[in-house]
């Protein structure tokens, strides 16, 4: 293992520094003794003062030199080299098979199932880092609302726009969101492949049976929503009022 220095003129530079900081001193220190010679200090007792001094300069000046010799050693950045290796990390593909049928809507959860089912994917999404992100809105069929992609605020804006006027059948096909999920993943990419179905549905037939390609190593995890006594559905939002039929 070897040592190097990363800058090299910090070293030149070192004692010339040195060399500019003890001169200094020395004319410094003449100065001074024809100083005291113009102003008639001649007696003993003001010869050991001076001497004193001059001991005191001296000292302040060699710390200051040692100083700027530190300093130009740490400038100068004493490096251990040997072999380095860049290491790629490989992020996850994570795809989210949303549920936005319309009992989603109902609001035994607050906002509402399908609210509490984006908040939960947006700060999933707020936790990645590197990992690229896909969303399938899927009721009666199944649709791709965002490719997978590692833009975090592309997802954000898919979260938003997904809603059961999107999907042109209600029902809960998970098959359907299974096997478009699939599609997402690159079988030749050794990143880690993750399903999560957020749903309300309590047919899951499909998830267990492992709908999405069996060649495929996918994890596939599911999240609940709803409570078991249900609650409202609103159906029709008038000036007057919502109308709910009960989930």
């Amino acid at each position: 293992m070897d040592f190097k220095w990363q800058h090299t003129e910090w070293l030149y530079a070192a004692p010339l520094l040195f060399l500019a900081i003890v001169i200094s001193a020395v004319l410094f220190q003449r100065w001074r003794q024809k100083a005291w010679q113009i102003l008639g200090i001649n007696n003993r007792s003001e010869h050991t003062a001076t001497s004193l001094s001059a001991a005191r300069l001296y000292t302040r000046y060699t710390l200051l030199a040692l100083a700027v010799a530190f300093l130009c050693l740490s400038l100068a950045n004493l490096q251990m080299s040997g072999q380095t290796a860049q290491v790629k990390r490989q992020g996850a593909d994570v795809v989210f098979a949303l549920d936005v049928s319309r009992s989603m809507l109902a609001e035994d959860l607050t906002p509402s199932r399908l609210e509490k089912a984006k908040l939960l994917i947006s700060r999933t999404v707020d936790q990645l880092g590197g990992d690229r992100v896909g969303i399938i809105a899927y009721a009666g069929s199944a649709y791709p609302a965002l490719p997978i992609t590692t833009d975090y605020a592309a997802a954000k804006m898919a979260l938003r726009a997904a809603s059961p006027d999107a999907v042109p059948s209600q029902g809960t096909n998970l098959a359907a969101a299974l096997d478009y999920a699939t599609e997402y993943f690159n079988p030749a990419s050794p990143a880690g492949r993750f399903i999560i179905v957020l749903t309300d549905g309590e047919d899951h037939e499909d998830l267990a049976a492992g709908s999405a390609d069996p060649a495929l190593p996918v994890q596939t995890m599911l999240v609940g929503l709803g409570t078991t006594s249900g609650g409202p559905i609103p159906i029709r939002r008038t000036s007057r009022g919502t109308t709910y039929k009960k989930d």
